[in-house]
């Protein structure tokens, strides 16, 4: 097996919560990627990206973004990043992170063309994985009209969505593109292009690397779990201190019934707070605030 030299790479992380993207950069630093930059929202992000663009820079080699933040969310960033004239590299991997994992969301992200999606509460091992897909299983990019990102079936034997087809059958329709002097036109009329380009974050991420998974050093995985494991538990006596702001505004509103109203604006804004800090809690705060509230 091969261990990864991850500080050779160049990541941006997007992430609106503090807690989260303190958590998910010292993980980061931690798995020796050195070259991280870290964006609040994803209007900065797009600020830093055109900078480099400008500059001449080639931009990030990978790109981690949250999708729920605000003004601007994940998905827009990724369709600027993926269409933009400005994007330094509309080829660069993302990852997609959020903690709303659900259909919709995976669909319009893989829609939009994200390379892969990050659900949380996200672990060191989970991290790893996603970023050596990345870097070991690079999917061809497909350009159309309607589509720039990768291929959004992983492998040759992957069915079309709900069994509807709507690939025409061979390659004569597709211009294949295999580096910037190899390019074999299409034999039809059309407007699919097919990038097969030589995957460089391979060789970046060692050329010592042989066959088998891909590892890191157990002293660097070690680092990094016990570094998330503490972020762990900061959380976890920052969530006493919430429920227990949340028990005492819930007492007020039942010894207080008119200003329930008051009391329920500053419970409503504990749980948006928990949910970016959170990776993950699952409490069903709207049945005790009915129960506070409307009683």
């Amino acid at each position: 097996m091969g261990e990864y030299r991850l500080d050779r790479f160049t990541v941006l992380l997007v992430e609106d919560n503090g807690f989260i993207r303190q958590t998910f950069e010292t993980l980061l630093r931690q798995l020796k990627i050195a070259r991280l930059t870290t964006a609040k929202n994803s209007e900065e992000a797009i600020e830093w990206l055109k900078v480099q663009k400008k500059d001449h820079n080639p931009g990030p080699d990978i790109i981690i973004s949250d999708l729920l933040m605000s003004p601007i969310n994940g998905l827009i960033l990724l369709r600027w990043v993926r269409t933009a004239t400005e994007s330094p590299n509309r080829f660069v991997p993302f990852v997609m992170l959020s903690g709303a994992a659900d259909r919709d969301y995976v669909t319009a992200s893989r829609d939009l063309g994200t390379t892969e999606f990050l659900a949380k509460p996200f672990s060191v091992n989970s991290v790893f994985l996603h970023l050596a897909k990345v870097i070991e299983q690079p999917r061809s990019i497909i350009a159309t009209q309607k589509y720039f990102g990768p291929d959004r079936r992983r492998t040759q034997r992957s069915g079309a969505p709900n069994d509807k087809e709507r690939r025409r059958e061979g390659t004569d329709h597709v211009t294949m593109v295999y580096s910037a002097e190899k390019t074999v036109k299409a034999k039809n009329v059309s407007d699919v292009w097919c990038f097969q380009l030589p995957n460089t974050l391979k060789e970046r991420a060692g050329n010592d690397i042989c066959s088998g998974p891909p590892t890191l050093p157990d002293n660097i995985l070690a680092e990094a779990e016990e570094s998330l494991e503490r972020a762990v538990l900061d959380f976890a006596e920052w969530a006493q201190k919430y429920l227990a702001n949340l028990a005492t505004l819930c007492e007020r509103a039942m010894e207080e019934p008119d200003k329930r109203t008051l009391q329920f604006a500053g419970s409503m804004s504990l749980p948006t707070n928990c949910e970016g800090r959170a990776v993950r809690l699952d409490i069903r705060l709207s049945r005790l605030q009915a129960r506070c509230f409307m009683t």
